[in-house]
């Protein structure tokens, strides 16, 4: 088993490489927001089709879309157009994919169609979200914003005949609680998230808002009733895989106390974890590295949004158990993130300033991210991409 890790810019897109040499498989976890596809995630699945079917069509054994989010959804929607359209040679065994108005379980947000619904009420009003409004609430606006994409999703799927959830039971990807994996194509695939409990809280809260809604009801009450509790983090999938030994978690946007708890008790090792959330220091705490211990962390993103943050690296270094110095893999170089994260720091200053708060300057030295790995090298390897901009398989 592979991870392959594409330039998905502030989202997710990798492919996992799995399965005998002479009979290999595919999976694609998520395709990154506007522009991976045409950049990257296209020409890669390009190579892959020449290499393993020249003159026929590439085979993804499986499409997992971690959550309803554009930074992760939106090549996906562009693959499966390209595949309808006729312009890309591929065919996709499943999906897994939770549509987040699934996850919300409320019959009545799907019986007029979504346009016309009270979900596309919300979802229009979720857009007019700014960055002035606190992260909870904006991740919450943004997940509801994106659930025309998760209807795209499931359309494109109905006309390909791609069936959905299919090897467990079409319902929703969610995490029991009897730590039981599946064996699909030979890969073992335990879901660790999102919860039972957590989904069936967000699906109380949410009848309750659709009971209460009336004339002039607007997104913001929704919103507080889910902030606190992060809608895309409670609706995103977990997956831990395993092939030969070889472990893998594929985190999403997820919460660390909820990936925690899907997990089970005590620590848990694995070769390599895709940090959650582009690395943001809002879902992990010290006990999640003190418990999930990897050799290998891959910290998706770009710099946009601030993400990965330079505290989710310190608190990994100060947290993990002592042993095997740990490989960090970004996939962009170290001074791109630092630029972007500049730009964010920058934006929150100005914010700051107009409501009559001090924020110091940016420090690189306190701040940057180049500057704690160059500090702290000795604890640590870093890998980021080479020429052309792709890293290597892991």
């Amino acid at each position: 088993m592979k991870l392959e890790m594409l330039p998905g810019r502030k989202g997710d897109c990798m492919l996992i490489h799995f399965g005998p040499p002479d009979a290999p498989k595919l999976m694609l976890v998520d395709g990154g927001p506007a522009g991976v596809w045409d950049d990257d995630l296209s020409h890669r699945l390009r190579a892959l089709q020449e290499e393993r079917a020249p003159g026929g069509k590439l085979l993804i054994d499986l499409l997992v879309i971690s959550h309803v989010d554009d930074d992760h959804i939106n090549g996906v929607i562009r693959l499966l157009q390209a595949i309808d359209e006729e312009d890309f040679p591929a065919e996709i065994d499943e999906i897994w994919h939770n549509s987040f108005d699934e996850v919300l379980g409320n019959d009545q947000t799907l019986g007029s169609g979504f346009n016309n619904g009270p979900l596309a009420s919300v979802a229009g009003e979720a857009s007019t979200f700014a960055d002035d409004d606190d992260f909870e609430t904006r991740d919450a606006a943004m997940v509801l914003a994106s659930m025309a994409q998760g209807h795209r999703v499931q359309s494109l799927a109905r006309k390909l005949r791609i069936p959905v959830n299919q090897s467990l039971g079409g319902g929703l990807i969610i995490a029991d609680g009897d730590g039981l994996p599946i064996d699909l194509y030979g890969l073992s695939i335990k879901i660790d998230g999102p919860l039972r409990a957590d989904v069936e809280e967000l699906q109380k809260e949410f009848d309750e808002w659709l009971r209460k809604r009336g004339p002039g009801a607007g997104t913001a009450s929704l919103l507080a009733a889910l902030a606190d509790k992060s809608a895309a983090n409670l609706s995103s999938i977990v997956l831990s895989l395993e092939e030969d030994g070889k472990t893998l978690l594929l985190s999403g946007d997820a919460r660390s106390d909820r990936m925690l708890k899907g997990m089970g008790d005590g620590a848990h090792r694995y070769d390599i974890i895709k940090m959650p959330h582009h690395g943001s220091d809002r879902n992990v705490d010290e006990e999640f590295f003190e418990r999930a211990v990897a050799d290998t962390y891959v910290f998706s993103g770009d710099g946009e949004h601030g993400n990965p943050e330079r505290a989710t690296v310190t608190m990994l270094l100060d947290n993990r158990p002592p042993g095997r110095k740990p490989q960090l893999v970004f996939t962009y170089s170290i001074p791109e993130i630092d630029t972007e994260r500049k730009k964010e720091y920058e934006k929150t200053r100005r914010r700051a300033q107009r409501r009559g708060k001090d924020k110091p300057e940016w420090d690189p030295a306190s701040m940057a991210l180049e500057a704690l790995l160059k500090n702290r090298s000795a604890e640590l390897e870093t890998i980021v991409p080479g020429p052309g901009g792709y890293l290597p398989e892991l």
